[in-house]
């Protein structure tokens, strides 16, 4: 039997929800998530809140041929 936990019971759920009705991934980086700019999910310390490695991915994908600086300036607003 599983047990009733905050993970099983709402990260897990939310995860499978997130992952069959939208397409995204998750990762479970609790206690093993290593910080730098080639860290686990491109977080320089466990404060920063925004993945900016995928953001700034998604702004070049979503936003095409903009100049560099644009896409720096995006980013530079969540810091």
């Amino acid at each position: 039997m599983t047990p009733l936990n905050e993970d099983t019971l709402v990260q897990a759920t939310a995860a499978d929800y997130l992952h069959t009705q939208l397409g995204w991934n998750s990762v479970y980086a609790f206690n093993s998530e290593t910080f730098g700019i080639e860290s686990t999910l491109g977080r320089l310390s466990d404060k920063d809140v925004i993945l900016t490695r995928y953001l700034g991915e998604a702004l070049v994908k979503l936003n095409p041929g903009l100049p560099h600086a644009a896409y720096q300036d995006a980013l530079g607003m969540c810091q």
